[in-house]
Formats: C-alpha cells, structure tokens, sequence
C-alpha cells in the first residue's frame, strides 16, 4: 500500500505531491509517477517502501523501464537488495529501453551480485562488460570493472575520470529547486556516475 505525504508530515513536500498527483490524473503518463515516487523517497519522509510500490505500478502501467530502474536502485541503497519482480524485469524485460538504461540494468544486476553474492565474480564481470558495451559513456561500471580486473585497473580507472560530466558543488545541490532534484533522467546519471555531487562524487584513484 501507498503511504502518501500529509501535510502534517512536511508541508512542502506535500505541495508537491499534490502537484504531481493532479499532473497524472490531467495527463496520464510516467513521469509524475516516477517524480512522485523519487518524492516518496525524499527526507525527511524517506519511505522507501511506498516509492518502491508506486514504481512497480508505474511499471506495470507504462512499461518505463526508468520505473525498474530506481526501484532497483532504491532497494540496493536500502540493503534489502533488487526485490525478485524488479530483478526479473531487468534481466529479460528491458530489450526494448534505450542503450543507456540497458546499461543501467545490467549495472544494477552486477551491482546486486557484488553486494549480495560470492565466488560470482565472472557474472558480476559480464555484465559490467555489457554494461559499457551498451553505453559507453558512463562512470560507475568502469570503476566497478576496475576492482575485478586489477591487470586493466589503470586505465579503467583513467576512462571513468574522462566520462564524469557533471559534479555539483553542495551549495548547488541547496540551491536547486525540488523539482529538478526530483527528476528521474539526473537519478539514472547520478546511478550511472555521469553527474554527481562534491559528497557522492566516484572515487577514482
């Protein structure tokens, strides 16, 4: 079940929320749903379980694999790891999503296996391969790749320093409107490494 934001719990996120909700009804499609879910996910209300439930059913709905995703994602940052139905979709669902979030997928799915498994290091390692393969400007599956094959080490880590775009200062990031910190293409970059923040920013040495 959906928790939704009263106005006792933060106001201002419920000004949002409300917005995001009459923006689905007035037009249905993904993206209120998965700001309103990114919004779910924001402190100080942070429920995660609630933004996961509403990506499966924007998921279900519209077939955004931008949905698949952050719930992924989000289940990975919580410590309970991609959620079975997620993790099936990334792995058989997402043929027809764009190269670059084929390669997220296939980056959450080796992220999975480096958290959650041993002695799986050649699968962890396929899948970073297909992530770059996929896509090869992004961050994060250069650095993972770095840690599991240490000979090429150097000039994974060299490329990944090439690919990050962005980094936001701390004062930026306070100084950005909610909306845009809501926005699910800048969470799939910040996955992938392609923009980050001064606090998240990869480590690359």
């Amino acid at each position: 079940m959906i928790r939704f934001i009263t106005p006792q719990g933060d106001h201002n996120l419920y000004l949002e929320q409300q917005k995001l909700l009459a923006q689905a009804e007035a037009q249905p499609g993904p993206e209120p749903l998965l700001r309103l879910a990114l919004l779910l996910d924001f402190p100080p209300i942070a429920d995660y379980e609630s933004a996961i439930e509403l990506l499966w059913q924007t998921w279900l709905q519209f077939q955004d694999a931008r949905a698949i995703l952050l719930g992924a994602y989000m289940g990975l940052m919580e410590g309970s790891g991609i959620g079975a139905s997620f993790s099936a979709v990334l792995q058989d669902g997402l043929s027809q999503a764009s190269p670059k979030l084929q390669a997220c997928g296939a980056y959450l799915l080796a992220k999975q296996i480096q958290m959650w498994s041993t002695g799986e290091t050649a699968q962890a390692t396929a899948l970073l391969e297909r992530s770059i393969s996929l896509c090869p400007d992004t961050v994060t599956p250069y650095l993972d790749l770095a840690r599991l094959r240490p000979r090429q080490r150097q000039t994974l880590l060299e490329t990944a320093r090439t690919k990050v775009q962005r980094v936001y200062s701390v004062s930026q990031l306070e100084e950005m409107p909610l909306e845009a910190l809501l926005s699910p293409d800048r969470m799939i970059d910040e996955i992938l490494g392609i923009e980050c923040s001064e606090i998240t920013v990869p480590e690359i040495k």
